[in-house]
């Protein structure tokens, strides 16, 4: 119903502001908790069928994976712990929402550590990206990878297109994926635009990419985030519930680099 709520106000053109956007957080996550932190996969939570689907957030070292948890959760203390210091997340993180509240979907957030640390130990982070592949290609509740990608870098940086390629490796073809422009109040709005539209430029050749942009600090595009995660937990009467990564075309994005791509919908 908030989702609807604010479908409605986007399309009679009613602005949302931080207000709509709490409630709307809160009605979509009335029951949250961090459930278990994750060195190893054999540290996971039980897997699906049976189970809770999950989405996850993958993505560079302070792209804001955690902000935008906290973000969702509306929260006025932070459930997932975030810091301006490169590579805090250093875990599969999993939050389980919604378990006893009854008509509402029940679901995992993952979060996954950040690549691309320079300033951090290899010890440290020499099993994060296997760590982050085993997850992404034998867990069974997954159901969305959402990719965040900070606007102040303009393009998708080494740690991106590793994990691009750990996603090829996966070949899931019944996950989605979607790239998230994220700090996108922290740059001008044609900035924003010309990320998005550089990605897609590069990723055009192998995939269409669906790309939205949000914000955890002013709460920009957090409606169309939760619209994401509701549509990939549940089953609804808009589109289809789970759709192809695309797998054939990401392992050629291994082989053969990124290059080409089309237009993108503007922030």
């Amino acid at each position: 119903q908030a989702l609807r709520a604010c479908e409605i106000m986007n399309e009679l053109g009613i602005p949302r502001n931080d207000m709509t956007l709490h409630f709307l957080s809160r009605g979509a996550a009335q029951q949250y908790k961090q459930l278990k932190r994750a060195a190893r996969l054999t540290q996971l939570p039980p897997d699906w069928p049976g189970y809770r689907p999950e989405v996850c957030f993958i993505g560079r070292t302070n792209s804001g994976k955690s902000a935008m948890i906290n973000a969702l959760f509306s929260s006025l203390t932070k459930v997932a712990p975030s810091s301006k210091t490169r590579a805090w997340t250093r875990k599969l993180d999993f939050y389980e929402v919604n378990r006893d509240r009854a008509g509402l979907p029940q679901f995992m957030l993952v979060d996954t550590p950040g690549l691309g640390h320079a300033d951090v130990k290899a010890e440290v982070t020499r099993s994060w990206p296997d760590l982050i592949y085993g997850y992404l290609s034998k867990r069974e509740a997954l159901k969305h990878v959402f990719h965040l990608v900070d606007a102040r870098n303009k393009k998708l940086l080494p740690a991106d297109k590793q994990l691009l390629h750990l996603l090829a490796k996966a070949q899931r073809r019944d996950v989605r994926y979607t790239i998230v422009i994220t700090k996108i109040d922290v740059v001008k709005r044609s900035v924003a635009n010309n990320t998005a539209k550089a990605i897609k430029k590069e990723l055009g050749e192998f995939f269409d990419v669906d790309i939205m942009f949000a914000s955890a600090r002013s709460l920009r595009g957090l409606d169309q985030l939760w619209s994401e995660i509701w549509r990939s937990v549940t089953e609804t009467p808009r589109g289809r519930r789970h759709l192809n990564l695309g797998a054939k075309e990401l392992r050629r994005l291994q082989l053969e680099g990124i290059t080409k791509g089309d237009s993108v919908q503007e922030v």
